[in-house]
């Protein structure tokens, strides 16, 4: 004679539907680093969760823009590859 045993679990009546509380992952307005691709950026908090990272783009990557060296009105400084800022400015030989 074999015999078998069923056990079936039935939650008490206050765990039916019960969800976990949710616990934000960031406080509203948090900021933190982050990178897309090469460059970096920065993600912000919105409503517990983290936004996607941002990057601020202040220039096409690759220009030249006018600055001045040492005197020489005729130096320029180049765009970086990300778009978020300029490298030293570079006085015509």
């Amino acid at each position: 004679m074999v015999a078998v045993i069923i056990i079936v679990f039935v939650p008490p009546p206050e765990m039916e539907g019960a969800e976990e509380p949710w616990i934000p992952d960031c406080n509203e307005g948090q900021t933190r680093e982050c990178v897309r691709g090469p460059c970096e950026g920065i993600q912000t908090c919105i409503n517990g969760s983290w936004n996607k990272c941002t990057v601020e783009v202040i220039c096409t990557p690759g220009t030249k823009t006018p600055c001045v060296v040492e005197h020489c009105s005729s130096a320029y400084k180049i765009c970086n590859n990300c778009g978020t800022g300029y490298g030293e400015c570079i006085a015509p030989e």
